[in-house]
C-alpha cells in the first residue's frame, strides 16, 4: 500500500497494526526505491506480513450511487 491509496486516518489505523505484526511499514531505503519505481517521492508504504496474511483485512468503502439515481434500484 502506497501513500496515495489510503487516507490519514486509514494510514494511522496502519501504523497501529504495526505492533503487533500484522504489517510492516516500509523503511528509508525501501521508500527510496518506490520512489524512484513511482518518479515521485512516496513517504509512506506498508506492506502485509506473512502473518498478517491470515488475517481479513478491508476498508470501508462510501457507499456507491446506483446507476438508476438516489432511491431507485438500478441491477446488474
Amino acid at each position: 500500500m502506497l501513500d496515495t491509496e489510503f487516507l490519514l486516518p486509514h494510514q494511522q489505523s496502519v501504523n497501529a497494526l504495526e505492533g503487533t505484526g500484522l504489517v510492516e511499514l516500509a523503511g528509508r531505503e525501501v521508500r527510496a526505491e518506490l520512489s524512484a519505481l513511482e518518479g515521485r517521492p512516496v513517504w509512506w508504504a506498508a506492506r502485509v506480513t506473512p502473518y498478517g496474511h491470515d488475517t481479513l483485512t478491508y476498508a470501508r468503502p462510501q457507499p456507491a450511487q446506483s446507476p438508476a439515481g438516489p432511491g431507485r434500484t438500478g441491477g446488474w
